[in-house]
Order: C-alpha cells, then sequence, then structure tokens
C-alpha cells in the first residue's frame, strides 16, 4: 500500500460491455508507477464472470481498484460512483478504448509544483482493429493518426474557452478543461459534487463535468502534446460517431439518466446525437450551479446538426419548429460549417502535417509509438 496512502493521480475508467478493449487497457495501465498511479476500473457491465479471475489478480496490485455494479447505471451514476472511489489529489479519466502516456507523472508533478488546478493537451486517435469508417475508401482500422506537436505550453482564461463552447451551441468542446481526457484537481470536483449533488450534472459526462469545472477555475492549461490518446471502437461513441451510428430518440438511448426525456429543453431537438446531448448538458449544468451568464447559440447548434447528420435531418427535427428569421441565419452557418468541414477534410488527409501509421495491433503498441516520437529533450519543460 502507498505509505501515505494518498496517490499523486488516479486514473479513471468507467467502463460496460466492452471487455475486448479494456482489458488491453487495463494490460497497459498495470505498468505504470504503482507508487503514485492509482488505477481505478468501475465497471457496470452485464456479466463479468468470464474476465473475473484477471480482474481479481490485478485487484491485488495495491494500486489497482476495480468495483463492479450489477445494477444497471447510467452512464452518468458509473461515472460518479469512479469518481468518488478515486483517492489521489489529481484525478483524469479515459475510456475503455483510451490510453495515457507514461510520462503523465511527470506533468502532474509538474502541475502540483506550479499550483496548476487543471490541464489537457492534443490527443492523437488510434483506430482499433474492425473499427468501420463512413468512407471505405480511408479505411482507417488498426491505424494510429497524429498531426505535428510542438510541445507548446499555453494558458486560458476559462470564460474564453467557455465562450468558444457555448457561440457553436455546444458542438465543440476545444480545450476547455475536464475529467475527460483532462487532469483535474480533486478540490474542483469535490466543489461541484458539494453544489450539484454529481460530478456530472448533465446527461453526458464530459460536456456536464466540463462546464461544471468551469466556475470554479479561471485559468486553465494546455499543452500541444500527447497526454491522452483517443481510441476509436466499434462499441464507443467515439467509434460511432465516425461512421454517424450515435443518432437515436432519447427514449431508445440505454445509457442516459432516466429523467432525460422528461426534462429535455424544449430549444434544442429532441433526439440523441454528438451536438445534441452536449448542448442539453450545458443547460442543465448552468441550471443546477447558476451560471446565468451562459448563452448557447442555438442556430449554430442547428445548423450543426443539420450539416453533420443531412440523411438524418428530418427525423431529428421532426416536430421541431425553426422561425423563418433563424432560417436564414441556420442558412448562413451551414455555408459556414459545409466550408470549415471540407477544409478539416482536406487538411486532416495532409500528408506533410499528418502522420498515419497502419497495422498498429493494440493500444499498447500506440502508446509505443507516440513515445519513441516523443523524446526525453522535448519533456525537459517539465523537469523540476
Amino acid at each position: 500500500m502507498n505509505s501515505s496512502n494518498a496517490y499523486l493521480l488516479s486514473i479513471l475508467v468507467p467502463t460496460k460491455n466492452r471487455y475486448e478493449t479494456l482489458i488491453h487497457v487495463i494490460d497497459y495501465l498495470s505498468t505504470l508507477d504503482d507508487k503514485l498511479v492509482e488505477i481505478v476500473i468501475q465497471d457496470n457491465s452485464d456479466n463479468n464472470s468470464y474476465h473475473l479471475k484477471k480482474l481479481n489478480g490485478l485487484a491485488k496490485k495495491d494500486n489497482f481498484k476495480y468495483f463492479h455494479s450489477k445494477h444497471n447505471l447510467s452512464v452518468i451514476e458509473n461515472f460518479n460512483q469512479g469518481v468518488l472511489n478515486c483517492s489521489g489529489e489529481y484525478i483524469c479519466s479515459i475510456g475503455d478504448d483510451d490510453a495515457v502516456m507514461p510520462y503523465i507523472l511527470k506533468i502532474v508533478k509538474w502541475m502540483k509544483n506550479n499550483k496548476i488546478l487543471s490541464m489537457n493537451g492534443y490527443k492523437p486517435s488510434y483506430f482499433w482493429p474492425n473499427q468501420k469508417t463512413s468512407l471505405i475508401s480511408s479505411n482507417k482500422s488498426g491505424s494510429l493518426k497524429f498531426k505535428n506537436w510542438s510541445n507548446e505550453v499555453s494558458n486560458f482564461k476559462v470564460d474564453s474557452l467557455l465562450k468558444n463552447v457555448t457561440s457553436k451551441g455546444g458542438t465543440v468542446m476545444g480545450k476547455i478543461p475536464s475529467i475527460y481526457h483532462g487532469i483535474i484537481h480533486k478540490s474542483i470536483l469535490k466543489k461541484i459534487y458539494y453544489n450539484a449533488g454529481t460530478h456530472f450534472p448533465g446527461p453526458s459526462p464530459d460536456m456536464a463535468n466540463a462546464i461544471a469545472i468551469t466556475k470554479y477555475i479561471k485559468r486553465h492549461y494546455y499543452i500541444n502534446l500527447p497526454i491522452f490518446i483517443s481510441g476509436k471502437s466499434v462499441k464507443s461513441t467515439g467509434g460511432q460517431g465516425i461512421i454517424h451510428e450515435h443518432v437515436a430518440p432519447i427514449e431508445d438511448v440505454p445509457h442516459l439518466p432516466k429523467n432525460t426525456s422528461n426534462e429535455w429543453d424544449s430549444r434544442i431537438p429532441k433526439y440523441w446525437t454528438g451536438p445534441t446531448i452536449w448542448a442539453e448538458s450545458i443547460l442543465k449544468v448552468s441550471q443546477k450551479l447558476d451560471l446565468s451568464q451562459i448563452e448557447i447559440n442555438f442556430n449554430y447548434l442547428y445548423s450543426y446538426v443539420f450539416t453533420y447528420h443531412f440523411k438524418d435531418r428530418k427525423v431529428i427535427f421532426n416536430n421541431f419548429e425553426v422561425s423563418l428569421y433563424n432560417k436564414f441565419i441556420c442558412f448562413y452557418y451551414v455555408i459556414l460549417i459545409f466550408i470549415n468541414r471540407t477544409i478539416n477534410f482536406l487538411s486532416n488527409r495532409n500528408p506533410f502535417t499528418v502522420k498515419e501509421i497502419k497495422d498498429v495491433k493494440d493500444i499498447s503498441r500506440a502508446v509505443d509509438i507516440i513515445f519513441k516520437i516523443v523524446n526525453p529533450k522535448k519533456l525537459s519543460y517539465f523537469d523540476l
């Protein structure tokens, strides 16, 4: 057991019915420094019996905690319980197909030494084997994709990061602080929990937590260097998003909190997509934590959903009215979003700025590849 009974960092992995990637992620995480890093697996899978022997074996390590709930929980409840089970001074959360870089401890030590409460960074993408894409000609299955990075550390006023999110209708997270793919001091999470009764006061854990954090910190740090690797797998929300399959009636999404449909804001199309559930989360957090200054650009939201979910537009906007005046504004945004989407499409395929490595068999191999590119000299900024 950690002699001080206090870890510097807790890495939380909430999971449900995705052992095919989780086991690989756990195998990798178990190689991290067990004196300073605590691994918390919060499992709500229907049946864990097949993998229980391996999970219990890992749980014998002092820094490994495994919790399994047989009761069906919403994604919010599972996430929230996971944070309550973390004891680290700082906490980060990843999905069950993601990874953290092994030098994350070096960064967290630097954060503590400089009294920094939140930080995130650039995220390469790893497409697990069998992951499909929307374009047959550009199948990313088993590949690692990343852009050149600069190692630059920046700090931002949180208000400006929040404004960037809301001005785009909650369709992006940008560099906003979050426990998901970010590092947050536990004291901030405790304040959210004390005032909202949960660390995630909205139906989407990543956005709900991010918006809640903005109430309690003024500055946020971002490093243009990989800290996390974002995994895309067949069953994950990120993987479904790539092929635009994360679209459904709110009532048909089992992982959402039970009251989501009844409490849905009338200004948002009542249909589950990435941007609509993010926008709904922003509104719910603003209500629960009295963030009255938040104003969402709904016209941008409608335009974004229309553009990125064009084939489902009639279903998504069924029984949802947009005024004639707003339709003119939305037309402008649709053109703007389409242009930006085209530019991003081309830039993401520019071989001079984007690297793609194929035949990467699992997340550990993805970490190894990135780690070899990030040589020790590039981490000297964090030397204490």
